[in-house]
């Protein structure tokens, strides 16, 4: 079996999830397992931080104030770690391509990063998510502004779960229809939607 260990960093320094994993290593080693770990290079400051014996290690450079960094290189990292079979086995659907169609529309399986370079609304939507987080992260906000940027990393499908309940399918519908350049098209289906919701909340608050 391959495993596939993902880590904010490998240093002794990091403690409990770093001892953890330098333990858990040569045991699936000794069972016959390969072992990949890809993490960032937090802390790593000697030759023993950036290596687990037993697995090959991949380092993501970080960007951004020690722990509160932002592995940029991240995603990249792992899709070259998991292989297109092992993906669409684990998640029961194709990898997403490596490179972006341009012209072809964004689905739920989509990153929302995908909307760069599209023009329209999609390529506000990826400005405004970019500038916000580089604004957070001027502003010495680092944690803000690398959660803001992980946004940017979510498939579309994932807006609906990750909001609390406040988007929900019908308007995740109307802002696919809106970045893959029916604006109108999808506003109006994401207000309509949001209507409908609001009443069906109301039907329930009185029941």
């Amino acid at each position: 079996m391959r495993i596939l260990h993902i880590a904010p960093g490998i240093s002794r320094r990091l403690g409990g999830p770093t001892s953890l994993l330098r333990g858990l290593v040569p045991v699936q080693r000794d069972r016959g397992h390969s072992v990949t770990v890809v993490a960032t290079d937090l802390f790593a400051e000697s030759e023993e931080d950036r290596r687990v014996p037993g697995a090959e290690v991949r380092l993501v450079p970080l960007v951004g104030p020690g722990q509160l960094g932002y592995g940029r290189g991240l995603r990249q990292a792992i899709r070259a770690a998991v292989g297109d079979a092992e993906y669409a086995a684990l998640l029961g659907r194709p990898r997403p391509r490596a490179t972006w169609e341009r012209d072809r529309p964004l689905t739920r399986d989509d990153i929302i990063a995908q909307t760069q370079g599209r023009g329209g609304f999609a390529g506000f939507l990826h400005g405004l998510i970019d500038a916000v987080g580089a604004a957070l992260m001027a502003l010495g906000r680092p944690h803000a502004a690398n959660n803001t940027r992980f946004v940017l990393d979510l498939p579309f499908r994932s807006v609906a779960r990750m909001s609390g309940g406040r988007v929900d399918e019908p308007m995740l519908d109307g802002l696919l229809l809106m970045v893959n350049g029916g604006f109108l098209r999808g506003a109006v289906r994401m207000a309509s939607a949001w209507r409908a919701r609001r009443r069906s909340e109301r039907a329930s608050r009185k029941n």
